[in-house]
Parts: C-alpha cells; sequence; structure tokens
C-alpha cells in the first residue's frame, strides 16, 4: 500500500514540515521566532528517531550466535534495519511476543548494518528486510 515509504521517509516529512513552518510563520512572526520554531522542530525530530530505534542486537561475533542457534530452545532470527518504516512499525508487536513467549522462545535481532547481521543476511540469502528465520534444533524451519 505504501511502497514510496522508505528509510528516507522520516527525513522527507521532517524537511517538507520544515519549509511549511518556515514559510507561514515568516508571514505571522519575525525571523527569528522562525528560527527558533525551526530548531525545535528539529530537536524533537531528533528524539522522536532516537525513541524509535530497534537497536537490539544481541549478538556481537559468530561464535556467540552459533552458541545460540545449538540452544534446546526455539530460535527466531529478526533481520532488520532502524532505517526501514516497517521494521521500525513491528518493533512493538515484537516486543509483545518476546514478552510473552519469555522462556520459551528465543528471539534475536540484528540490525542487517551491523556486522554479524551483514554475515548473517548474506549467508541465509535474505532478499528483503524485516526477515524472520526460525530455527529448531539449529535448523531452519520456516521464514
Amino acid at each position: 500500500m505504501f511502497a514510496w515509504i522508505n528509510q528516507y521517509s522520516y527525513v522527507l516529512i521532517a524537511i517538507i514540515l520544515m519549509v511549511f513552518v518556515a514559510v507561514g510563520s515568516t508571514r505571522i512572526f519575525s525571523w527569528k521566532v522562525t528560527i527558533l520554531i525551526l530548531v525545535v522542530l528539529l530537536v524533537a525530530f531528533t528524539v522522536f528517531l532516537k525513541s524509535q530505534s530497534i537497536n537490539n542486537d544481541q549478538v556481537e561475533t559468530r561464535s556467540e550466535w552459533n552458541t545460540i542457534l545449538r540452544s534446546t530452545s526455539p530460535v527466531v532470527l529478526q533481520l532488520y534495519s532502524e532505517y526501514w518504516i516497517a521494521c521500525i512499525s513491528m518493533k512493538p508487536a515484537v516486543d509483545r511476543l518476546e514478552k510473552k513467549l519469555s522462556g520459551e522462545v528465543t528471539i534475536i535481532r540484528l540490525d542487517v548494518m551491523s556486522d554479524p547481521g551483514n554475515d548473517l543476511k548474506d549467508e541465509y540469502e535474505v532478499p528483503v528486510i524485516p526477515t524472520f528465520i526460525f530455527f529448531e534444533k539449529g535448523k531452519e524451519t520456516t521464514r
């Protein structure tokens, strides 16, 4: 439905909003007040982006991943990017799932921009993100 939304959407929306605010506020306020409004919007936008960060990388080396994969509990690997709207929008649902299945299933989230995430993305031939790969007893069962 919204195929045009990608990692640049927030930036484009912020720029468009700031242009409209700048044009509209210069007619009402002085240029000093307009700059103050734009700075406040920029700070708010930055705080919003930081709050949306997934950044739950739990695996830093290949040996850590192999250890987790050998565990007796099922493992779900989520490959994501902090810059894709689909990954950001799925975070609350994955958080709830992680709480609900705590102890039964191990959920590992890896950013494809990190070294282990990129390596696993290439190894498991992941064409798109977000991707969820389910493992049981070290073997991939489904995606």
